[in-house]
Formats: structure tokens, sequence, C-alpha cells
């Protein structure tokens, strides 16, 4: 994560909307920020709702066996659902 990402990291409360960069990428929500890390719920592309534990430093899922980081956290509304949908049909083949 570059380090102007990391400034931003630090400021986010509950009720914040992150992008969660993993396969398939998805949206979260901070529920939680304690300590060193932050909860974030978010949910899969079959609807079950999660909750995934990230470093507050780094952003960087803890545990879990791939790998997930947050990213663009504060670009997650810039882009319109209908957009991102049309966008993870596009990209869904490449990732194969």
């Amino acid at each position: 994560m570059a380090a102007d990402n990391r400034d931003e990291l630090s400021g986010l409360r509950p009720g914040d909307k992150v992008t969660i960069e993993s396969t398939p990428a998805a949206l979260g929500l901070v529920v939680r920020v304690a300590g060193s890390h932050m909860i974030v719920s978010c949910q899969s592309p079959r609807r079950v709702r999660h909750v995934t534990h990230f470093a507050r430093r780094d952003g960087v899922r803890i545990g879990g066996s791939h790998r997930a980081e947050l990213e663009n956290i504060r670009s997650a509304d810039a882009v319109p659902a209908e957009q991102r949908r049309q966008m993870r049909r596009i990209d869904a083949p490449c990732r194969e």
C-alpha cells in the first residue's frame, strides 16, 4: 500500500466505506477500529455477509488463505454501482 494511503487508513472510522482488493474485489464497511486492527464487514458474491480483520498499519488482511488489502479507500463511492458491475464482468475472464 502506498504511503499516502497509510494516512487515510489512520483516519478510518466506523461507518466509512472501503474497497477490498481481492479476487473478486468487494466493497466493505468499517465496523470497528480497535488497537492495531480494524474490522470490516463485506458481502460475498453470493450475498453472504462476513467480517474480516485488517491491519491499520498497512491495510492487509489478518489471517485467511488468500491475500486481501484495502485499496481506494475514499473512492469507494466515486464509481456508480452499475459501472462496478460492468467492470467486474469485463475483468472476470481476465482473472481466470
